[in-house]
């Protein structure tokens, strides 16, 4: 039998099983929208911050240009032929670009000063490297924005070549926007890379050039409508959430209160008491609906908190381990310290209140002995005997005042 009363309680009076399992879905889709509106939130982010730019060669780091070598070194020859043939350079230099290692550079070298690659022939690769990763991580029409096909690059020539001089000058320190494929090609090579790729090759409209607006523009638009449809999926969520709940908790309270009242009938002759039938009537309103806050509270929080902590935690975990795990052991050791500062403050409250208890039942007896000092004339006395005992209320009082304020 279970011992728990508000477990047994649940037991024997929750029985809309329909309505209880809506809210644990309400609660469960409440929790996995709210992460991803924070999804949503990190590309908001990242769109402001970087732009939609993608990185050059120069600003990645030694790392990042180490690994980026042994990838065009493993990628096939076929592959980095096709990627070199899209910068349109002459076929000696796009040999260079193609060769896997420096050995192959130093073959096809003709004199000791370029055995390898110049600054620009390295950004050149990582253009052509940029145009694989985004073949491979969301596709060739992604890729053909990146570096468009050479008859595509040369209609732009020509039609650059036979239109007049624009009005203004173009900024030269401004860089093409790319919307989504700037975070796909700064992921590339961490575990996000599969999910970010996957994810904007089923959206177009993140990277998609468009006729009458920037990449960003329309990126930025949909991941508004993206936000927007989210939270109003969390909402229509949070109040399915709160209506089943309701149902569940009436329906429980009803069944509880019908059995409250059946009850009371066998009390026998204690219902002709005023007491008997005031004590059936308190625990009929005023118990009851305790428990309906209860029951209410934990339909409503009992799924939902811990899971939204459950996949926060793994959220942040995933994204950058060690970080997460520096972040939560500084929080328990955090808590620790806290937790062992607030329980001493709260003991300084407690003992705060009971001498506060103690001075105060010394006064109200110091109150009531006015005739035994005025019968032994005694009126000093007891004066100093009660201002004696206004400070130690004062002081019980401050130091039960001091402990909650630093608890809290």
């Amino acid at each position: 039998m279970e011992t728990n009363p508000f477990k047994r309680l649940r037991a024997d009076f929750v029985k809309a099983p329909l309505a209880r399992w809506g809210a644990v879905a309400g609660s469960a889709g409440s929790a996995l929208v709210y992460v991803l509106l924070l999804l949503v939130l990190y590309l908001f982010v990242d769109l402001l911050v970087w732009r939609g730019e993608v990185p050059s060669y120069a600003q990645l780091p030694a790392a990042r240009k180490r690994a980026f070598a042994d990838e065009w070194a493993a990628r096939p020859e076929a592959d980095r032929k096709e990627a070199v043939g899209r910068l349109a350079w002459p076929d000696a230099k796009a040999a260079r670009l193609t060769a896997a290692t420096d050995d192959e550079v130093k073959k096809l070298a003709r004199a000791k000063e370029t055995e390898r690659l110049f600054e620009d022939e390295w950004e050149a690769r990582w253009r052509a490297g940029v145009y694989l990763i985004l073949r491979d991580r969301v596709g060739p029409r992604a890729a053909d924005v990146w570096l468009p096909p050479l008859a595509e690059t040369h209609a732009k020539w020509d039609e650059a070549k036979g239109a007049d001089a624009p009005a203004e000058k173009p900024d030269p320190d401004a860089r093409p926007q790319y919307g989504l494929l700037s975070l796909v090609v700064r992921e590339h090579g961490r575990w996000t890379a599969g999910t970010i790729g996957t994810f904007a090759a089923l959206s177009p409209w993140a990277w998609a050039p468009g006729t009458h607006a920037t990449v960003n523009v329309s990126y930025l638009t949909g991941l508004f409508v993206l936000a927007f449809a989210l939270a109003l999926a969390r909402g229509v969520l949070v109040n399915a959430l709160a209506y089943l709940s309701a149902e569940v908790t009436l329906d429980a309270v009803a069944r509880l209160r019908r059995a409250v009242y059946l009850h009371s009938h066998r009390l026998g002759s204690l219902t002709m008491q005023t007491i008997g039938a005031a004590g059936a009537a308190d625990l009929l309103t005023k118990r009851v609906e305790e428990v309906e806050d209860a029951l209410r509270a934990e339909e409503t929080a009992a799924v939902r908190a811990p899971l939204t902590v459950a996949l926060l935690l793994a959220l942040i975990l995933l994204v950058n381990f060690w970080l997460a795990v520096s972040f939560l052991a500084l929080a328990g050791l955090v808590w620790l310290i806290g937790g062992q500062v607030t329980a001493h403050f709260r003991r300084e409250a407690r003992l705060g209140e009971r001498q506060a208890t103690a001075t105060g039942a010394l006064l109200r007896e110091s109150i009531g002995l006015f005739r035994l000092v005025k019968c032994f004339q005694m009126e000093r006395f007891n004066q100093t005997r009660v201002e004696r005992q206004l400070a130690e209320s004062g002081r019980a009082a401050r130091r039960r005042l001091r402990g909650a304020a630093l608890a809290g």
